[in-house]
């Protein structure tokens, strides 16, 4: 990072991996900079992102449905596939976009966030890890 001129601070800025293809599997999270960000910018832009990408893939699945409603069959197996993978997308933006009265200004670390069924189910899976017979 480099240093302010006539100051003590530095100027930092992250740059998120983005993949250019829309139907690249997309793993982002807000884990890292919720805590440390002014919320309604980070999850506009956040939303709009990946509204944009949701956006690409229904408009290319549309073009996919018209060229085959012209060649007459209809892939059904094909279109519940889509329809279950945005689903999942949706889902991991649900996850991602936390009430604001449940973020803690400053600090980084999402268990805070997690319900109790799910520290309960992490606390039996690594107990039964560890009750696993070593060989």
């Amino acid at each position: 990072a480099m240093r302010v001129l006539g100051g003590k601070e530095r100027i930092t800025m992250v740059t998120s991996f983005r993949p250019r293809s829309a139907f690249a599997k997309d793993d982002t999270v807000l884990t890292t900079v919720r805590g440390i960000s002014d919320l309604s910018e980070l999850y506009s832009q956040y939303t709009e992102y990946r509204f944009e990408m949701l956006e690409e893939r229904l408009r290319a699945q549309l073009k996919q449905i018209r060229n085959q409603k012209r060649a007459r069959r209809f892939n059904t197996a094909a279109v519940k596939s889509f329809i279950t993978e945005q689903k999942g997308f949706l889902d991991a933006m649900l996850k991602e976009l936390v009430d604001e009265d449940k973020v803690i200004q400053g600090y980084t670390d999402d268990s805070h966030l997690l319900s109790e069924e799910t520290r309960l189910q992490s606390k039996k899976r690594a107990r039964y890890a560890s009750e696993e017979p070593q060989l």
